[in-house]
């Protein structure tokens, strides 16, 4: 019986094919790492998108809450402001101070810098005001804008 020498060229295309299969098994498992890496990326990326976008949320009502809590505070000083008026013929300088004291501005709210109110004059009243006031203690006291 005689042997067959495998020729060159089937070494060649031997060695080729062992070559590829030697190659598929680390090709595959670098793809799947690579699907697996990429699905986990995407799951996690989700996740701290819907993390960020529900904390957020949660900031704006935060916020919105406070904001409408001091609203409604302030608007409740303007009420108690509308009743003082409504309740007295006139309002003296004193009278202004005490109630606006009581309020307790500084301590109730701290975002209130000034509460004042203007009167409404005729120009023949402007004058008078403006010596009715300097007799209180304001020496330099004009109506500003003039007229």
């Amino acid at each position: 019986m005689t042997r067959l020498q495998p020729s060159a060229r089937d070494r060649v295309s031997t060695s080729r094919s062992g070559a590829v299969r030697s190659l598929v098994l680390p090709l595959l498992v670098l793809l799947v790492s690579l699907a697996a890496t990429l699905v986990a990326w995407y799951a996690l990326k989700t996740q701290a998108e819907a993390n960020a976008s529900s904390e957020f949320d949660s900031d704006v009502r935060q916020i919105a809450e406070a904001v409408d809590s001091h609203v409604q505070a302030y608007e409740e000083t303007l009420h108690a402001v509308v009743a003082l008026f409504g309740t007295s013929r006139v309002v003296t300088r004193d009278d202004w101070r005490r109630f606006v004291d009581r309020l307790e501005l500084r301590h109730e709210h701290p975002g209130v810098e000034v509460l004042g109110f203007a009167k409404l004059l005729a120009e023949d009243q402007i004058a008078i005001h403006e010596r009715q006031m300097q007799a209180q203690g304001l020496p330099d006291y004009r109506v500003w804008p003039e007229g």
